[in-house]
């Protein structure tokens, strides 16, 4: 197997396809889009928000396929075609999900504040985004292209490529008879008719037991009926999610199979739970370990280029030592001897030269050494000596400079080898607990605090996760959530019923205004949720009858902290300082200040960042979270820090 990332083909695509629309579209009503990065090598990060289900995160990179993944994945930026992508998509509904027909080709449809746009995703090739209108007007895309049958430009209406081959989805028992009139092998036959990968032909063939190389015209109808037979089962099960795997190449994961291949039980197979989570196991990694590894390219390069100069540096310094020795060799002979110099260096047999002037050319290796015209022996003997002389002192300048170059290339080899062992491993994000699409925290009493976001999750919370048992909290102001404290009884216990009402006046419309006020509480009895005869209630608001128990003069604070979760993952929570401070490893406290809450957020992010610089293993798993997720967390509206320190969870192993 190559080192070639694997791309999705139409039928993996279609797969893919069928689970985005149940995952991005589901009975409770479909997800919008919160936002967009980019990540990696030219892929992109798509963030989908539920009011009441768990958030979604859709990588697509051009080229290769789309696949919703379950890892942390840490944004490289929001430049480029990203800042197009939210001017036209951000906060759009998803209304469809869509593939033409056996094309490697998705469209995610949404509705958005300007009416409905398509992204169209391109999978062959170098593969492409495109913005469209419901006119299929490009409004923008990722590449310009222009070739004969289409052109992809911004104004320009939006064409699909011409039909390269019949899908396997289109396969029927006819249309394989005209491989009987073929000269062409049989798989090759099979994989331009149906536009499909070497590895499905390869694994039709192998379960209709004919050859890969058989001629289309030395088969029969025997061999064609197994052909479709082979063809018909694996389509049924690539459609029906059956057993997908990952493919294990020297420890990695390299590929993947929608269904356990004949052809490649050689190999280290993984099973998978999904399709989607085996392309997100294998795509995600690659798309990691390639963008690292173009990272560290200059660097690589750099050493390639020193090592070739040292390489050269070695034999420069042989050659001026073998140099030197004959030279001084020749001269010692020469004072040895007596007669002509001519006679002496024909019995040396070193290579010469006289000129018709008489001045001698003496060849040693690659080097030659002139003499004057008419030069004694005992002379002769001495400019010899003086030039070993040179070549001996050049060896010791060239082993001189290559001591240099060795160190540096050392130091160069040392900067690659930290920089691949402090490669952060991917953080599997695991499956959100279901009061994370909540504000949540946990009380010095460790009973579960959960409160709404916005109309639909107060709406939520009241209707569908308030008990007989709880206690419903909510602030004297307008724009104030619903909070819940989750099975108190019916007595009041500890701290929880301050610290809740400390929760739910700090995220009300309290934080930003700067505001002290007070908050009350009652039975879930006492909420109504629906409006006497002759009023109206709007959507997330519920009407209170009997008394409200208040707690008074609370001033807007809120802490943030680090904590791992029932799931044992690791998270962000947001509560009172003493509940945060007791359930988490570090911790932050603000107050309200008129800032934007992604400035906030980005202090936030900071500073625990630094509070958790013990321990690498916590800082790459909170680094690695988005700034959305630490938004998530804050009041609405910028605030201050100002305290910070280790939570009473410091001391445990997290990690």
């Amino acid at each position: 197997m190559g080192d070639k990332i694997m791309e999705l083909s139409s039928l993996e695509l279609s797969s893919i396809v069928d689970k985005l629309n149940r995952e991005l579209l589901p009975a409770e009503g479909p997800y919008y889009l919160s936002n967009m990065y980019s990540v990696f090598d030219e892929a992109f990060l798509f963030r989908f928000h539920h009011a009441s289900l768990p958030k979604k995160q859709l990588i697509i990179s051009p080229g290769k396929g789309l696949w919703i993944t379950r890892y942390s994945i840490e944004e490289t930026g929001s430049i480029g075609y990203v800042t197009s992508l939210r001017r036209q998509l951000e906060r759009g509904r998803v209304t469809a999900v869509e593939q033409p027909h056996g094309e490697r080709i998705c469209l995610i449809s949404f509705d958005t504040k300007s009416g409905e746009r398509k992204l169209v995703c391109e999978f062959f090739r170098e593969g492409n985004l495109a913005v469209v209108d419901q006119d299929f007007k490009i409004l923008s895309c990722l590449r310009k292209l222009k070739v004969r049958h289409r052109e992809i430009s911004p104004g320009n209406t939006y064409s699909f490529p011409p039909t390269r081959g019949k899908s396997l989805l289109d396969l029927d028992r006819l249309s394989l008879d005209r491989l009987l009139e073929s000269d062409l092998q049989a798989s090759k036959w099979i994989g331009r008719t149906f536009s499909t990968s070497r590895k499905y032909t390869e694994e039709i063939l192998a379960q209709a037991a004919v050859p890969p190389d058989a001629v289309g015209s030395s088969m029969n109808q025997e061999d064609l009926d197994r052909i479709f037979s082979a063809a018909e089962g694996l389509r049924r099960s690539i459609l029906a999610h059956d057993s997908p795997v990952w493919i294990l190449s020297d420890g990695s994961p390299r590929d993947v199979i929608p269904t356990r291949f004949r052809t490649l039980e050689s190999w280290t197979l993984v099973q998978s739970p999904s399709l989607m989570t085996a392309i997100d196991e294998v795509f995600t990694h690659e798309l990691k370990h390639g963008t690292e590894n173009r990272e560290d390219d200059p660097l690589r390069q750099k050493i390639k280029v020193l090592e070739k100069s040292i390489e050269r540096q070695h034999q420069s310094r042989e050659d001026a030592i073998q140099i030197a020795a004959t030279l001084r060799d020749l001269a010692q002979l020469i004072q040895r001897r007596s007669g002509s110099i001519e006679d002496i260096l024909k019995d040396s047999k070193t290579k010469y030269s006289i000129s018709k002037a008489g001045e001698i050319t003496i060849a040693v290796r690659e080097s030659e050494f002139e003499t004057e015209e008419g030069i004694s022996p005992m002379k002769l003997a001495s400019s010899l000596f003086n030039r070993a002389k040179e070549n001996e002192l050049k060896g010791k300048a060239i082993l001189d400079a290559r001591l240099r170059l060795q160190a540096d290339l050392e130091k160069m080899r040392t900067d690659v080898s930290l920089s691949t062992q402090k490669r952060k491993t991917l953080v599997n994000r695991a499956t959100p607990l279901w009061f994370e699409r909540y504000r949540w925290f946990k009380t010095t009493d460790g009973l579960l605090s959960i409160g709404g976001r916005d109309a639909h999750s107060n709406s939520a919370i009241i209707r569908k996760h308030t008990k007989p048992g709880d206690v419903v909290f909510h602030a004297e102001i307008v724009g104030s959530p619903f909070f819940v404290l989750k099975g108190i009884g019916e007595v009041e216990q500890g701290n929880s019923f301050g610290e809740v009402a400390q929760a739910v006046f700090s995220f009300s419309r309290a934080w930003r205004e700067g505001l002290a006020g007070d908050a009350y509480w009652v039975r879930p009895e006492q909420v109504k949720t629906q409006a006497p005869s002759g009023m109206y209630l709007s959507r997330g608001s519920f009407l209170i009858e009997g008394k409200k128990n208040f707690v008074k003069g609370l001033v807007p604070e809120i802490a943030i902290g680090t904590c791992r979760l029932d799931n044992n993952r690791l998270g962000l929570m947001g509560g009172p300082k003493e509940a945060v401070r007791k359930n988490s490893v570090v911790y932050l406290v603000l107050r309200s200040e008129r800032s934007k809450s992604s400035d906030t957020a980005k202090k936030v992010k900071r500073e625990i960042l630094g509070l958790l610089d013990w321990n690498q293993e916590l800082m790459d798993v909170y680094k690695s979270m988005s700034l959305d997720e630490y938004v998530r967390v804050l009041p609405a509206g910028g605030g201050r820090i100002v305290m910070k320190g280790a939570g009473e969870k410091r001391e445990e192993k997290l990690s």
